[in-house]
């Protein structure tokens, strides 16, 4: 089983979206769950209407589940360190403003060497200008994405209707495309 962490130090920055985009678009192909470690408990929230199991991570090996997918809080948590050893992929949403560059600087601190990681942009809006805030990701050393994850209200809806059920293909792409992302560093 890989165990993909969708972890950052800020709220908003499209961790629990994501992680659900993701989640559908896995479990089209393989036996996913999702784990959230966020006290705010929005996946909790939502388990009914997901149609994706929602288990703790006690439970990861008592199924036989191919993904699973571990949302976390908006904040550096005591618990974060222990997911970022655990996890075989850490995914890092940053939106695409200097002050989310800046901020995520302190959880790439907190990775494991030689772990595999990534950066991904969340709600880029079409025609802005992101050349700063690639400038300054570029100095931590980890890959970026090349696919990002626009500013879309599919994602915003993430929670009450799968993405791959809908007629937004664009949204279907992009994740997709990070699907792909990802597992090529796997």
């Amino acid at each position: 089983m890989k165990k993909i962490l969708i972890a950052g130090s800020k709220g908003g920055n499209s961790k629990t979206s994501l992680s659900l985009c993701l989640a559908a678009c896995l479990a089209q192909s393989y036996k996913v769950c999702l784990i959230d470690t966020d006290p705010q408990g929005s996946l909790v929230s939502f388990k009914d209407l997901l149609g994706i199991d929602l288990c703790e991570p006690s439970e990861l090996k008592k199924n036989s589940y191919d993904v699973a997918l571990i949302d976390t809080a908006p904040y550096l948590s005591n618990k974060l360190p222990d997911l970022l050893k655990q996890a075989d992929y850490i995914l890092l949403p940053c939106r695409p403003n200097v002050f989310d560059a800046v901020a995520i600087k302190t959880i790439i601190s907190l990775l494991p060497p030689q772990k595999p990681c990534g950066i991904v942009l969340t709600q880029v809006q079409h025609r802005v200008n992101i050349t700063d805030v690639l400038s300054v990701l570029q100095g931590y050393n980890v890959p970026i994405l090349k696919q990002t994850m626009s500013y879309r209200v599919s994602y915003a809806r993430a929670a009450l209707q799968n993405i791959f059920e809908t007629d937004d293909i664009k949204a279907q792409k992009e994740i997709l495309s990070i699907v792909l992302d990802v597992f090529a560093q796997l």
